[in-house]
């Protein structure tokens, strides 16, 4: 899931592009979690085309990214872009090891969330079938945002190449995502991601409905996977 934004690069200890010169990429710290809630929902609330057809409150993303808080925190894989200059938070990449369990209750702190959780996990199933996923193997590149007074500076890429590189040095195989904007499908694209499974927007049902069928663009979320090793 993702929220869109432009081109950039940027991994931890390395070279950066010229538009991420004034940030910091680094794995996300205790304290930045209630930021990474605010933005997080602050951007969906915008962008994120299934957040959009069902008007899922940012109240309840905000909710989702606490109820997953220790989880990210314990594996250290989520990726942050800080302001260097105040700290602030830029843009995160949200991202957990594919093999491990979500966090109990969800549905009760996000059941607006339902829908695209189910769409979500239909492409999953779809990939689980066909490949042996272990602790460890799987890096997944869950929900992606960018500040909206940082747009147009790299950023949402730069994320990307240095969760890759955090998740590469770490040892793990493979990435993989799913892509539910066009803008993310591209930027992952051109970062070498190729395309494994897609849900149609205009037929996928949830509870006897099509409820995604108002999105008009892209025609559906994309499961998309790189090798890292």
């Amino acid at each position: 899931m993702s929220a869109p934004e432009t081109d950039g690069a940027g991994t931890p200890g390395a070279g950066v592009a010229l538009e991420c010169l004034d940030l910091d990429f680094g794995p996300l710290e205790t304290w930045e979690l209630d930021s990474l809630g605010e933005l997080m929902a602050e951007a969906f609330s915008r962008y994120e085309p299934m957040g959009l057809a069902i008007h899922l409150p940012s109240q309840q993303i905000m909710n989702m990214i606490q109820a997953f808080g220790s989880k990210l925190l314990a594996e250290g894989l989520t990726m942050v872009a800080r302001e260097r200059s105040t700290g602030a938070l830029a843009g995160a990449l949200v991202v957990e090891d594919f093999a491990t369990p979500h966090p109990a209750g969800l549905d009760d702190v996000a059941p607006g969330f339902a829908p695209i959780g189910a769409l979500l996990e239909e492409l999953d199933d779809c990939y689980r079938a066909t490949h042996i996923i272990e602790p460890g193997t799987h890096l997944h590149l869950f929900m992606l945002a960018v500040n909206p007074n940082a747009e147009a500076r790299g950023v949402a890429r730069g994320l990307v190449r240095a969760a890759l590189a955090w998740g590469r040095e770490r040892g793990y195989r493979v990435a993989l995502t799913e892509a539910t904007g066009s803008a993310s499908q591209h930027i992952f694209r051109k970062l070498g991601f190729q395309a494994r499974h897609l849900a149609f927007y205009r037929s996928f049902e949830f509870a006897g409905q099509r409820v995604f069928s108002s999105i008009q663009e892209p025609e559906g979320t994309v499961l998309m996977t790189l090798e890292l090793s």
